[in-house]
């Protein structure tokens, strides 16, 4: 942070003295940062507004107010990870990125800042664009290493008696009666398990099926992992098939009812295309139709 220190204390005090004219950001007027005084000795982190974010994917709601008219937001790449800075909810704010020299404007739908090398920092500045709201502006500041959706599954639920894929008109990745485990790894850029990363699982029977689609959002732990129980309930369906299995010396037929679900995981805070749809097996239930000695059979 120190050789940026000038120019975050410049922001700071710009914003501040203008507040307190009841004018508006000189900076927007300029692309360059103003730059504070030489024998400035304040220390950046004992100023209000100053946030230094933890190595993960960090997403916070801060409110912007008079006591702290700017927030400015650094994250250090530790790694030389890819990082991803985004803000939501951010009407009347100016949100900007400090390249170099100058302050620029980062988008609405998030800036991805790439190729840096360890230890360099991201920092970020939020401020009113105009006259301060009394009341204060809530917004989202999303901003960290740029989540990896490495790996996801969706686990058959313990003990599911599978349906053969010749049975079946597409090929089951997961059979359920009732629930399926759901797993998904999210990395950084480094190949490093990232925590704060969100999922969004989505599955869907299909437009014409009564059953609702499942929506679900969670945030990966301090490995970057996510291990959730999908509940999927109970089915009913009049769609069936019959296959055969030998056990125990006898060769079982049966009838199974079943639905047909495709699922995908998206990244969510990169606003993602989501992953190629998977298909799961929903068993309603099986129907034993004979069961014949495989003596007899030979």
């Amino acid at each position: 942070m120190n050789k940026h220190k000038k120019l975050v204390l410049g922001k700071l005090a710009c914003a501040i003295c203008l507040v307190i004219s009841g004018g508006v950001f000189a900076e927007q007027q300029t692309q360059t940062a103003p730059v504070a005084s030489n024998n400035s000795t304040a220390s950046v982190m004992e100023i209000p507004g100053i946030y230094n974010l933890p190595d993960k994917f960090n997403h916070d709601h801060r409110t912007l107010d008079l006591n702290a008219p700017v927030h400015i937001h650094k994250f250090t790449a530790i790694r030389g990870q890819d990082v991803f800075v985004k803000v939501a909810n951010a009407q009347g704010l100016r949100v900007e990125r400090l390249e170099g020299q100058v302050w620029k404007s980062v988008s609405a739908s998030g800036d991805m800042v790439r190729n840096l090398s360890p230890g360099n920092e991201v920092i970020v500045s939020v401020s009113y664009a105009g006259l301060p709201e009394p009341g204060g502006v809530t917004y989202e500041m999303m901003m960290g290493s740029a989540p990896v959706l490495k790996d996801y599954n969706l686990w058959d639920e313990s003990g599911v008696k599978r349906i053969p894929p010749m049975d079946t008109p597409m090929y089951f990745t997961t059979q359920a009666y009732t629930k399926a485990q759901l797993f998904v790894k999210f990395t950084d850029s480094k190949d490093f398990p990232l925590e704060g990363a969100q999922a969004k699982f989505y599955l869907t029977y299909g437009d014409k099926s009564p059953r609702p689609a499942v929506e679900l959002k969670y945030f990966s732990d301090s490995g970057g992992s996510i291990v959730r129980t999908v509940n999927l309930g109970a089915c009913r369906s009049s769609y069936a098939t019959e296959f055969s299995e030998f056990s125990g010396g006898y060769v079982n037929t049966w009838r199974s009812f079943y639905l047909m679900a495709g699922y995908r995981v998206f990244n969510e805070y990169l606003n993602d295309a989501g992953t190629n749809f998977r298909y799961l097996g929903h068993v309603c239930r099986h129907d034993l139709v004979r069961s014949v000695s495989d003596k007899v059979r030979s």
